[in-house]
């Protein structure tokens, strides 16, 4: 036991501490954007490849990013358990709208990152307003896998008969996560959604965290961490 003690301090006294703080410094500023974008529970939910996004959450970020300037004045949404999102907004000049539909698409990987919806019930007349709605809808959906992002009025969208698709690749690469890398991987390549479908209460979306074991446990490692 003496003979561990005595090698266990040798091999303490031979650390240089001031490199071990300095490294910790340098990626302080790393830590700080990992845990603005993941919580813990977060973290383990892109882990187990399944993320919820509750609808009071999406509510929240799309009243609070509406302008006295824009012409939407309340903008709700609503998921059900048939795989419908239900959208309701208020306009100024066009009053009331309501739309159901479902989300054919939601990816983000290496190659960009769309999320599609379709209206299924009536026909979208309106493409400007149209545009406008998914798209704050898309970066709302985004924000709890993707951290903070910001939101702007020039988001690429197309549309095809009723169907509504998204373009948040350039919007993405804009972001904290984009312009941090943690042990070699740019954060924002980390993750994968692969789907996304509307269920009692909130939206589903499908993940994948593509970076090797040891890094999975770093990062909870930190988001456990006080340094």
């Amino acid at each position: 036991m003496a003979v561990d003690l005595q090698a266990s301090i040798d091999m303490l006294s031979k650390i240089d501490w001031e490199v071990v703080k300095g490294k910790v410094k340098d990626y302080a500023p790393v830590f700080t954007v990992i845990r603005k974008t993941w919580s813990n529970e977060t973290l383990k939910e892109i882990m187990d490849g399944k993320v919820f996004v509750p609808d009071d959450m999406l509510n929240e970020m799309l009243t609070k990013n509406i302008s006295e300037e824009s012409q939407i004045t309340a903008l709700k949404v609503t998921s059900r358990d048939t795989g419908r999102l239900d959208i309701y907004a208020e306009t100024k000049k066009l009053g009331r709208l309501e739309f159901s539909g479902t989300i054919e698409e939601c990816i983000h990987n290496a190659e960009g990152t769309h999320i599609s919806y379709r209206v299924r019930e009536r026909e979208l007349l309106d493409h400007g307003l149209g545009s406008w709605i998914f798209s704050r809808i898309s970066l709302s959906m985004t924000q709890k896998i993707m951290g903070g992002i910001r939101f702007s009025d020039e988001v690429p969208t197309k549309i095809r008969h009723n169907t509504i698709t998204v373009d948040l690749t350039k919007v993405l690469e804009a972001s904290e996560l984009a312009k941090t890398e943690f042990r070699g991987y740019r954060l924002i390549d980390m993750v994968e959604i692969e789907g996304a479908k509307p269920k009692q209460g909130g939206i589903e979306i499908d993940t994948k965290l593509n970076v090797p074991d040891e890094v999975k446990s770093s990062l909870l490692d930190i988001l456990k961490s006080s340094y």
